[in-house]
């Protein structure tokens, strides 16, 4: 280059750092002593290798090397002996400004961090965040909810947590409510608190989950309401039961920037008409999923009738009449906008006609991915399918209504009275879904397949579904990374 000639400052020259940085971040992080070698071999492998090392934290157990002066271990127990010196203490500023994920956080982690050892943490720490620059924790997993312990490593930077808590109950009494109702219930007094504290400590959350180690506890209508203390928060997902459904919608209508809000709900429809919430507008939605009875999705969607919904999953029980009155309202007030649907049915034992669907989901001119799945048992690991009456004439009917349609999995078993879908039916996608790649339908021989269409698909290749198999659904509440949420 010639002597003083101008180079545009968008132009990135990759240094040698860099090219280290690379390296290192293919290695197999799980493989933390290679890394910590790769550190110690010289001073320019130093920084780049420690980067990768604790930019990626599985638990603890990183901490507890560097303050080993301070604790001794025996039978797999850690006892703190000691405050934490002024050199292991720099070395842990030095590394721990470097983390921006960590796997878990657990109370009482055995053979780690204890009580003991979050006092000599925060009395070394003085206030100041450990974590300076940590963005995401997959789990904080509570479960005495003393004194919120794990919390300490959370600090303004952070913007996406889910929480693992218990349930703490009173004994068991009827509010009036129930009285009226002649039920009982105990509220959960867990999750109020703990986001109080969770706001002071983060703040400017954009993604937060949280789950309860009991199913579906009942959390008081001003606890729900300390989510909208987040006035960022993008992502949601909550654990809770129908009594609760009211409150959390009302505190949802207050989330101005919320996007996508994921649901962990009963099997068992308990909704009564004495509860049901006075209508919220939801107005920015555009991401909805719920595990669970098929109408809390008919209550949620009632309430989000001004948002512009491009993607809704539902994984529940076999109601066919709450679920065709869920599809009824998906298509009626959402056919502009919706390009994802995602349907798990479980728990049915007679035969389905497909037309009942079809016809409603005709009615989505603009949908892309389309999932819909009818198990018998979600015990087993290969279910038994239900059956569905599947014919020519549902399958043109298909091809014809979506003309952006790329994926479409119907997982079902046929009617043993219907004959197999034929090859000039099947090819109606071709002729009028020119973006299709993947294309399941029950007993099609894939040799009548339209050229460069898969017949093989795994749930985990439709982008806004899935993160893995069937595992996504039993962690529903894990929000997958922004480049798996939408297509």
């Amino acid at each position: 280059m010639e002597t003083g000639a101008f180079v545009s400052p968008a132009v990135r020259i990759a240094t040698r750092q860099d090219l280290l940085e690379q390296v290192f971040a293919h290695c197999d992080h799980r493989d933390g002593d290679m890394l910590a070698k790769c550190a110690r071999v010289s001073h320019a492998f130093f920084k780049p290798a420690v980067k990768v090392l604790w930019g990626d934290l599985p638990n603890y157990t990183p901490i507890v090397y560097v303050l080993w002066k301070s604790y001794k271990k025996e039978r797999g127990k850690v006892t703190w002996i000691s405050p934490i010196e002024d050199e292991q203490w720099a070395r842990l500023e030095l590394y721990g400004a470097l983390v921006k994920h960590i796997e878990e956080l657990r109370e009482d982690h055995d053979g780690e961090l204890g009580g003991a050892g979050f006092v000599a943490l925060a009395l070394r720490a003085k206030g100041r965040p450990i974590f300076g620059h940590l963005k995401r924790v997959s789990n904080v997993e509570l479960r005495h909810m003393r004194t919120y312990e794990p919390l300490l490593f959370l600090s303004a930077p952070l913007r996406e947590v889910a929480f693992s808590l218990p349930v703490r109950n009173e004994d068991d009494y009827p509010c009036k409510d129930c009285r009226d109702l002649g039920m009982v219930h105990k509220f959960d007094y867990t999750m109020g608190p703990l986001l109080q504290v969770l706001h002071m400590q983060s703040p400017h959350l954009t993604t937060l989950s949280v789950n309860f180690h009991a199913l579906f506890p009942e959390v008081k209508s001003e606890d729900v309401q300390r989510i909208s203390l987040f006035r960022h928060l993008r992502h949601l997902h909550v654990q809770l039961d129908g009594m609760s459904l009211s409150s959390l919608l009302m505190t949802c209508a207050k989330l101005r920037k919320l996007t996508s809000l994921s649901l962990r709900m009963s099997d068992i429809f308990e909704f009564p008409e004495a509860k049901k919430p006075k209508k919220s507008k939801l107005r920015t939605l555009t991401d909805f999923k719920l595990r669970g009875h098929p109408a809390y999705a008919v209550a949620v969607l009632e309430h989000a009738l001004e948002s512009a919904l491009e993607s809704v999953v539902v994984f529940g029980p076999a109601d066919e009449e709450d679920f065709y009155e869920c599809l009824d309202s998906i298509t009626k007030h959402f056919s502009s906008s919706l390009t994802t649907l995602g349907v798990t049915l479980y728990g049915g034992r007679r035969t389905m006609r497909f037309a009942d669907i079809g016809d409603r989901l005709h009615l989505l001119p603009k949908l892309q991915y389309c999932f819909l799945e009818f198990v018998e048992d979600l015990r087993y690991s290969n279910p038994k399918k239900i059956r569905m009456s599947l014919t020519d004439d549902d399958i043109a009917k298909a091809a014809l209504a979506w003309p952006r349609l790329r994926k479409f999995i119907l997982s079902c078993a046929q009617d043993d009275q219907d004959v197999a879908p034929l090859a000039e039916s099947v090819q109606a996608f071709a002729a009028h879904c020119p973006e299709l790649q993947t294309l399941v339908l029950p007993s099609m021989d894939a040799s009548r397949l339209p050229a460069g269409v898969d017949a093989k698909v795994e749930r985990c290749e439709l982008p806004g579904l899935t993160t893995s198999d069937r595992e996504y659904y039993d962690v529903i509440g894990s929000f997958p990374r922004s480049k798996t949420i939408h297509p």
